[in-house]
């Protein structure tokens, strides 16, 4: 079973106190002025108290024992028992064992929750809050009679959520079987129910009885009296509960003639037994928790019975109305007649016991959580085992990392681990239900025996030899001594050529367990690093030379002339100089250098005035491009692939994209080129055509010619007098022919003399776009 914290439930059946682990249950007031103070270990009676309550009851004390308040769930009391200001009319009606709940706020130790329960057919939850810092810390109400729940039945009591400092409110609706589970946090009460519908539906007055839970707070236990009048029996009913989300579920019951009028239920404090109290045949019921089958049955002195709670010292008491004593069960956990029932067990000095009783719930110490690893040695020498050893922690909500040498070992996850390297280790262990914490395991030194031998050359003709072994070692090849023989690293440096060592190391359990292993060195020096031109030349501001290592230099550095370096195979020169390059072998440790030179030749920079240039050679003749302020060897200026000037300036008269490349005397090239594009104006429009004309073919005015300046396009139509086409011409002009002449002719003959209609539009780049002119006309043909 999970470790729980000690909690004090102070009611009257399901009304109670919770706490932590403190006195804060050892003092209670019940019945008709009774009381009893568990304070000094021993049980003793009081008799000051001022209770006149048939049944609900609770109190609370302090951590230290003294006694802050009671309550009979209409009124409160203080340590002096005087009404406490503003604590009356508080809603609860103390006739059943039933109606009175005291919860310390979670977060502020000085105010406490006091909730009371109506009588009714439609009962109705209030609450207030007590502030025992008011009335020179005797106490008062903050506020009081807030309606929480109504139409709820006399079942109301109180869990321990698992984070161990918040509690869950648990109430049951009437007439159905719903139950409303309330969450009182640091913030305080949480108004809004969570709500669960399971197991059987509770009538307000027909199904009395008490809800209790169990010290590790895992299971519900609801006593129901059934009703009476129609001699259907009680019966018991028991629910898991999840501490952590308030949920209750899994409903177990059992009815019986015997447990007819059931009113009181309570838990061993192992929570192995369950005992109920039923009221119309006076007797008190040993079940099984799990089962609900009986153990014993106990016939009660009286007429009446009425709740059982758990005291905080272990045993559970029995309250019987009127009488002047309590029944107590002095060994709860023990089955039978062992659990050493006496019916009137404990003297209330004179006073009178109600139906309820404002115990302590039954405490469950608070065991802290352990973790530890212990270290299995197998068969061999390398054979290891790590177990986890855990002491209150709950193994099913447990996540599990181990770690090596302070680092998280890969995929070991569980409980247990077989390590396959030596060195320390350690368990961090998650607890996740609840309390999210986190503990971390003693150390254990695993000395499984590795060995792994490696070299490393450390200056030319010198290498490092370790065994990297978890046992004492010895070396032997070339060159080593008895005083490096011992040694897991060490330098050699002497021999030469291709040596091999052999290593071996011996475990300090077991003498007969051991490894060994073999390493390959070499000691030659490698022929100087080369490069296949020391001097390399180009044109611009940078140049890219690409360093190739070999298999005797596979490692290359480069140093700037400003003294930046860098590694690797590629260098990037962006200014002329001496580079040094130093070559490395990893496999003999020795070092090379040579100086590679480079030189950066600039190209030359052409200023041509733009990329374009805009001119009208009708009113500019001669144009001159000019390459710039540009030092160079030649120059060669070309038009559309033609090479049309070798100087550093071109004189141009005609439009067109001209080009340009300058080269250096180091051989380095630039280009560039410039549009020349015409701004002249268009001519102006003209056009002229002839009244008559002779096609008579002595070469005087034989056609009839259109002539005209700035004419794009032109149509032409000519008609005799009856309407037929003679003539008709569609196309651009042809300004060195005219635009157009008609030589009289029609159909391949000549035509009649006479006159003749035309019509011309003409287009020219002068116009607006889409514009045209139009000239209509005769023209007369003579022969």
């Amino acid at each position: 079973m999970r470790s729980a914290l000690l909690f004090f439930f102070l009611l009257g059946t399901n009304s109670f106190l919770l706490a932590q682990p403190s006195a804060l249950g050892n003092t209670w007031y019940f019945g008709h002025q009774a009381g009893i103070s568990f304070n000094g270990g021993a049980v003793r009676a009081l008799t000051d108290g001022q209770t006149a309550s048939p049944g609900a009851c609770a109190a609370v004390s302090s951590p230290a024992g003294q006694l802050l308040f009671y309550t009979d769930g209409a009124t409160v009391w203080n340590r002096t028992h005087q009404i406490m200001p503003g604590a009356t009319n508080l809603g609860g009606v103390g006739r059943r064992p039933r109606t009175a709940l005291i919860v310390p706020h979670p977060n502020r130790s000085w105010l406490y929750f006091v909730f009371s329960v109506s009588e009714g057919p439609q009962s109705d939850v209030q609450y207030a809050l007590v502030d025992m810092t008011l009335h020179g810390n005797l106490g008062g109400t903050e506020y009081a009679n807030k309606v929480l729940s109504t139409a709820v039945t006399e079942k109301i009591t109180i869990v321990p959520h698992c984070n161990k400092s918040n509690y869950w409110l648990i109430l049951h609706e009437s007439g159905n079987s719903t139950f409303r589970v309330h969450l009182i946090n640091d913030n305080g009460l949480v108004t809004t129910p969570r709500r669960y519908s399971v197991g059987s539906a509770y009538q307000s007055e027909q199904h009395q009885g008490n809800l209790k839970p169990s010290a590790d707070g895992r299971k519900l236990a609801a006593a129901v009296s059934g009703p009476a009048a129609s001699g259907v029996p009680g019966f018991v009913e028991v629910f898991d509960f999840n501490d952590k989300t308030g949920a209750i579920f899994n409903p177990v019951k059992r009815g019986s003639p015997d447990f007819g009028g059931a009113c009181g239920v309570e838990f061993s404090p192992d929570g192995t037994l369950l005992y109920l109290s039923s009221r119309l045949q006076p007797t008190l019921h040993q079940l099984e928790t799990a089962t609900l089958s009986s153990r014993a049955t106990f016939l009660l002195p009286t007429t009446d019975v009425g709740s059982l709670q758990a005291g905080p010292d272990g045993k559970v008491y029995v309250a019987l109305p009127g009488e002047a004593y309590l029944g107590v069960i002095n060994a709860p956990n023990q089955s039978g007649p062992g659990c050493g029932w006496v019916a009137r067990g404990l003297s209330l000095n004179g006073k009178r016991a109600g139906a309820g009783l404002p115990f302590a719930f039954a405490q469950v110490p608070i065991l802290p959580p352990g973790l530890s690893i212990a270290r299995q040695d197998g068969r061999t020498c390398n054979e290891f085992r790590l177990t986890c050893q855990l002491t209150n922690l709950d193994p099913n909500h447990l996540i599990y990392e181990w770690y090596r040498n302070g680092r998280p070992v890969a995929g070991a996850n569980q409980a247990t681990y077989q390590p396959v390297r030596a060195g320390t280790y350690q368990l961090k262990v998650r607890e996740t239900e609840c309390l999210d914490r986190v503990l971390i395991s003693n150390e254990v030194v695993v000395p499984i025996l590795e060995l792994d031998p490696t070299t490393r050359a450390t200056a030319c003709g010198t290498f490092q030899l370790a065994a990297h072994a978890t046992a004492p070692v010895t070396w032997r090849g070339a060159g080593i001594t008895p005083a490096l023989a011992q040694q897991d690293s060490f330098l050699l440096a002497g021999p030469t050529g291709r040596q091999t060592y052999r290593v071996r190391t011996t475990s300090l359990i077991d003498p007969g367990c051991f490894l060994e292993k073999e390493v390959t060195v070499t000691f030659d020096v490698p022929a100087p690093f080369q490069l296949d031109s020391a001097h390399r030349t180009a044109c611009g501001d940078r140049l890219a030379v690409l360093l190739t290592p070999t298999a005797d230099w596979d490692e290359l550095r480069w140093t700037a002339p400003d003294g930046s370096t860098g590694p690797g195979t590629t260098l990037t020169a962006t200014r002329s100089g001496t580079y040094p390059i130093t070559a490395r072998s990893r496999r003999t440790g020795c070092e090379s250098r040579v100086d590679l030179t480079v030189t950066l030749n600039p190209n030359p920079i052409i200023q041509l005035p733009g990329k374009e240039i805009r001119i009208c050679f009708n009113q500019t003749p001669d144009l001159v491009l000019r390459a710039g302020l540009v030092s160079g060897e030649t120059y060669e200026w070309m038009k559309e692939g033609t090479p049309v000037g070798s100087a550093p300036t071109l004189t141009v008269g005609a439009y067109g994209v001209y080009g340009l490349r300058v080269q250096s005397a180091q051989g380095c090239q630039t280009r560039d080129s410039i549009r020349v594009v015409s701004v002249c104006p268009p001519p102006k429009f003209i056009l002229s055509l002839p009244d008559a004309f002779t096609p008579n073919g002595d070469g005087i005015n034989d056609t009839f010619l259109v002539r005209g300046q700035s004419v794009g396009r032109f149509e032409l139509c000519i008609v005799n007098r009856w309407g037929e086409v003679v003539y008709r011409h569609e196309g651009p002009a042809l300004p060195e022919q005219g635009l157009a002449s008609w030589d009289g002719t029609f159909g391949g003959s000549r035509v009649v003399p006479g006159t003749y209609a035309y019509q011309l539009k003409a287009y020219s780049p002068s116009f607006a776009e889409g514009q045209s002119f139009t000239r209509r006309g005769v023209v007369r043909v003579v022969w």
